[in-house]
């Protein structure tokens, strides 16, 4: 059963707001925009394939159909310290399903758009950053006890480029 599907939205969203499913990769905040996702699920069982890219995990069975299984960590060469990810972003990309291993999907995120930031010229200069979609700066104001003392936050979330990420592993890509 999904932990997250994606429904029709009841209300029509402001042009200038955008929801982003944030999760995380060691303890890393990373956004997708939500209407690029189908659902998020605790992670299949997974089959190895072998002589795949390192990123490509293998494939799984989700409700009968096949879902090719993706490693971010490894695709991005993020320095691992736990193998086990829980959760599956399940997406289509060129007419096949891919699922995004990350160690948690912590919200449902509404951003001004003015929040993303463009990526800094130093990252677009790295041959992986065209899965960058931005940076975004994004201002928690909590009230924090009693008193109501307000606790203000900044948070820093890389926006990633859903589309460019899966175009390197389509079959339209080789």
């Amino acid at each position: 059963m999904p932990v997250f599907q994606k429904e029709t939205p009841a209300t029509p969203q402001n042009a200038a707001t955008v929801q982003l499913l944030v999760f995380s990769l060691q303890g890393e905040e990373y956004a997708l925009p939500l209407t690029e996702i189908q659902e998020i699920v605790p992670t299949p069982e997974i089959t190895p394939v072998p002589n795949m890219q390192a990123a490509v995990k293998g494939v799984a069975n989700l409700r009968g159909k096949v879902v090719t299984m993706l490693d971010l960590e490894t695709h991005f060469a993020i320095t691992k310290t736990a193998e086990t990810k829980p959760y599956a972003i399940v997406a289509e990309h060129a007419g096949e399903l891919f699922g995004l291993l990350v160690h948690a999907a912590t919200e449902v995120l509404r951003i001004d758009a003015a929040e993303q930031k463009p990526t800094p010229e130093v990252l677009r200069s790295h041959p992986s950053a065209d899965a960058l979609k931005g940076v975004i700066v994004h201002v928690n104001s909590d009230k924090k006890d009693q008193k109501n003392t307000v606790k203000v936050t900044e948070r820093i979330i890389l926006a990633l480029d859903l589309p460019k990420i899966l175009s390197h592993f389509s079959a339209a890509h080789s």
